[in-house]
């Protein structure tokens, strides 16, 4: 609950939450419904079955904001900032990623995310990362040799 979204501010009154803790335990627990006293106190005021359905995730809508009015921030970020400096990324990919034009992927939003959030971190962090290359030198493999020989 730390790094969620909570919308309980009216129950955190102190005095209501007094009143609740002096309440015997069978008007808070009726069976297996919990919270009892609560849904029988707020059900007028929603439509019927409302309070007796199934939890429901609250859905950012990151797909709109990425093409919409993030779209300029999202596309300096990921495409312009020292991630994309640093040669960790193929800059093509990341092109083919917010275009979503990568036919894996259904919907590119999670990812941009996560790419966005490494962006920011990056350009906190001010670090210079030099990738690996994909193989080693000359030097690198006589180095990895005399030290494999002397085993």
């Amino acid at each position: 609950m730390a790094h969620s979204l909570e919308a309980r501010s009216p129950l955190l009154d102190h005095r209501l939450l007094e009143f609740a803790a002096r309440l015997p335990s069978k008007y808070k627990i009726s069976g297996k419904a919990k919270k009892h006293i609560l849904v029988e106190a707020v059900s007028p005021l929603f439509p019927e079955g409302f309070l007796n359905r199934p939890k429901m995730g609250f859905c950012v809508p990151l797909h709109a904001w990425f093409r919409g009015k993030l779209n300029g921030y999202v596309q300096d970020r990921i495409l312009h900032g020292k991630m994309a400096s640093s040669g960790l990324f193929q800059l093509s990919f990341l092109h083919r990623v917010l275009a979503d034009r990568v036919p894996s992927l259904a919907n590119s939003s999670g990812l941009i995310w996560r790419l966005l959030i490494l962006a920011e971190w990056f350009e906190q962090h001010s670090l210079t990362i030099q990738p690996v290359p994909s193989r080693p030198t000359a030097e690198e493999e006589d180095h990895a040799k005399q030290l494999i020989s002397r085993f």
